[in-house]
């Protein structure tokens, strides 16, 4: 079988950067680019990057034989991620560990990309960017692994993100959202609330005494959520608190001069009920006060991107033909 110059040249050039390891198809052009993509993760791409961290070939040696070993795709995707990995470190979002400097060092203890849509997720989101918290993954799994992702723990003791439990229950996830936003516990929250159990949710600001009978009485009322169990609270403490005081006074008056043991106990104890639902009327006046705050922020921060931004709203009437109950919407 004759060969002529080109595919000898290509054949020599293939062989020296493969340190000869690959046997070359005359009769197929493409033969060696396969059978090296074959070896993506094999003994070849170890030993130069072994050769690399010890000082025997170059940078641009390397990337050039890794680049003909895995093929463009793969070398510039993973250097992509790289540089992505890069940039955010920068950025301040995590630290990088030492061993990530160089794309070198990171092709030793990462290898290249596995697939297309693969990039570098963090196993825990607290920790940095290290050979012991990275890892390839898809867009599902670096969509159900981030800061805000909810995590539900069944009473036997398994944990999963709230979409995988909807999933595997054929639940709708809103669904499962709404009932965590009204304060269910997990198990509830995964399998759904058994009838006529009511479950007070962990930032209710009910007093410690009888908090069911609280949050049953708020919810029959018709209450929804955490601001309206502060007005329901305020609603409730002041006439009560009211009234104890005007029995303090009472007792205060009728036993000006001599007061009997009983009498006493009996107005230290109406004092002592006064003062407990008074601490809770005040702690309830200092959240609706933060929460009247937060909403006056978001409100002129509105306000200063409508401003600023007038193109990115659009105007919209909630009735044709007024001037007022304007709307605007992103």
């Amino acid at each position: 079988m004759s060969i002529n110059h080109r595919g000898a040249r290509r054949i020599r050039r293939v062989r020296l950067k493969t340190n000869g390891s690959v046997s070359v198809s005359p009769s197929r052009p493409n033969g060696a680019r396969k059978e090296v993509m074959e070896n993506r993760n094999g003994d070849v791409a170890s030993d130069l990057l072994r050769r690399y961290s010890a000082g025997d070939i170059s940078r641009s040696d390397l990337y050039a034989r890794l680049r003909t070993l895995w093929g463009r795709e793969v070398f510039e995707g993973t250097r992509h991620c790289f540089e992505n990995m890069k940039q955010r470190s920068r950025k301040g979002y995590a630290t990088l560990d030492p061993r990530f400097e160089d794309f070198g060092e990171f092709l030793l203890h990462m290898g290249p990309r596995p697939f297309k849509s693969a990039s570098i997720e963090r196993k825990d989101y607290d920790k940095g960017y290290s050979p012991d918290n990275c890892e390839w993954a898809d867009k599902t799994s670096q969509s159900r692994n981030r800061r805000n992702t909810v995590y539900l723990t069944s009473n036997s003791g398994e944990t999963l993100p709230l979409i995988e439990w909807a999933e595997r229950l054929d639940t709708s996830p809103r669904a499962m959202y709404h009932r965590r936003r009204a304060g269910l516990s997990d198990e509830e929250v995964i399998y759904g609330r058994a009838e006529g159990t009511i479950t007070v949710p962990p930032d209710a600001p009910w007093p410690d005494r009888n908090p069911d009978e609280w949050e049953q009485n708020f919810r029959r009322d018709g209450g929804r959520d955490h601001a309206d169990r502060l007005h329901y609270l305020l609603l409730m403490l002041r006439p009560m608190c009211h009234d104890l005081y005007a029995k303090e006074v009472s007792i205060a008056r009728r036993t000006r001069r001599y007061r009997s043991p009983e009498e006493q106990d009996e107005w230290q104890q109406l004092n002592d009920l006064r003062h407990y639902y008074e601490g809770y009327l005040s702690k309830a006046r200092h959240e609706l006060q933060r929460l009247r705050e937060e909403r006056e922020k978001r409100e002129a921060l509105l306000e200063r991107r409508k401003r600023l931004f007038p193109h990115r709203y659009r105007r919209t009437r909630t009735t044709k033909g007024s001037d007022d109950d304007d709307e605007f919407d992103l």
